[in-house]
């Protein structure tokens, strides 16, 4: 970050040191140290105007679209650096910066003919130079700044979105799993006991450990893992449900709930009340990519669940794009009488 804020006016010293030794390449002028000294020691002034620009006309003027003021300041302070330039050069034409000869003597006389408007005009360039290079740079910075400000703004809104995906799940989610709980405690009291374990499990998880931006993916499993166990209990028999989870994952991390919507829309279309239905979820896991595949029995139909609450998967791509953009393929079709999901992301180690 430091390397970035210093690197432009580096830059800029090294274009403006490099510059009157370029712009003198055909003097005659026999390069010794007085040469050097009468060369460098007016940048002191070009410095000085770029600092002044950039660290109070600029934002103080051009910024605020003071165009005019900005222009006329900048003016005052080209006309009288050339001036003061102008004023150095001869004061040190003169001065034994080294022992001279009389080659040098005249050399410095005739700097008050042509040599005398070149050097102005010469000055002039630099200090343009070092005007435009100031607004460059600062412009730059405030571009890079407002590029901050929007990120974390997505940021904000990413974890905005995000709570919301958590807090319209739980209703529907957890109405649903009571009422299946109830049902089961007269007739099934271990099955009971067992779903309010589970249950306690997810909320746990959806309140306390998906606030972080990424967690351990065997957490992730196992929170899908728990919410399938409970989506069982609650459908009919005649629902097949199958799935596929890695044995392990080794230190893979992952944006918390993004499988979770197409999880729960292949139990929300899947379900018939005549007819056989069935759900799969497959869990693929390389060392690049992390896949979730879900196949089920369509029967399109509105109910519980995250497309019900407005969220699904116009929201979850939202979200992929926020996380991980250019690295995410989501895709889903109906190929028959069958729905067919994929999310497969992109892991940047």
């Amino acid at each position: 970050m430091k390397l970035q804020r210093v690197l432009p006016h580096l830059l800029v010293w090294c274009i403006l040191f490099i510059f009157p030794v370029t712009l003198s390449i055909s003097e005659e002028e026999p390069r010794e140290i007085g040469f050097y000294v009468r060369q460098f020691a007016p940048l002191v002034f070009t410095l000085m105007l770029f600092y002044i620009n950039y660290y109070w006309l600029i934002e103080r003027y051009y910024f605020k679209n003071e165009v005019w003021y900005f222009l006329g300041i900048n003016i005052f302070l080209i006309c009288l650096s050339i001036w003061l330039m102008s004023i150095f050069r001869e004061v040190l034409a003169f001065m034994p910066l080294e022992l001279k000869g009389h080659h040098h003597m005249k050399h410095a006389m005739h700097r008050h003919g042509l040599g005398k408007y070149f050097g102005q005009f010469r000055s002039l360039l630099i200090l343009l130079f070092s005007i435009a290079a100031s607004v460059a740079v600062k412009a730059s910075k405030r571009l890079y700044e407002v590029e901050s400000i929007r990120k974390n703004l997505e940021n904000e809104h990413l974890k905005s979105e995000l709570t919301q995906l958590k807090y319209q799940l739980q209703p529907h989610f957890f109405f649903n799993v009571l009422n299946t709980i109830y049902s089961m405690v007269e007739v099934a009291p271990e099955n009971a006991k067992d779903s309010i374990h589970r249950l306690s499990k997810l909320m746990r998880y959806l309140l306390y450990e998906t606030n972080d931006e990424k967690i351990a993916l065997h957490k992730e499993i196992e929170f899908l893992q728990n919410y399938i166990t409970l989506m069982r209990q609650r459908l009919a028999t005649h629902v097949d449900v199958e799935t596929s989870f890695p044995p392990s994952v080794d230190q893979i991390k992952i944006a918390p709930l993004l499988f979770i919507a197409l999880v729960e829309n292949a139990f929300k279309h899947s379900v018939s009340a005549s007819k056989s239905s069935f759900v799969r979820i497959e869990l693929l896991v390389t060392a690049n990519e992390i896949t979730l595949n879900t196949k089920n029995s369509n029967f399109p139909q509105l109910g519980y669940g995250i497309d019900h609450a407005g969220i699904g998967l116009d929201n979850l791509e939202k979200r992929l794009e926020l996380l991980y953009p250019n690295n995410y393929y989501l895709k889903n079709e109906v190929i028959g009488d069958s729905y067919h999901a994929s999310l497969t992301i992109i892991i940047k180690k």
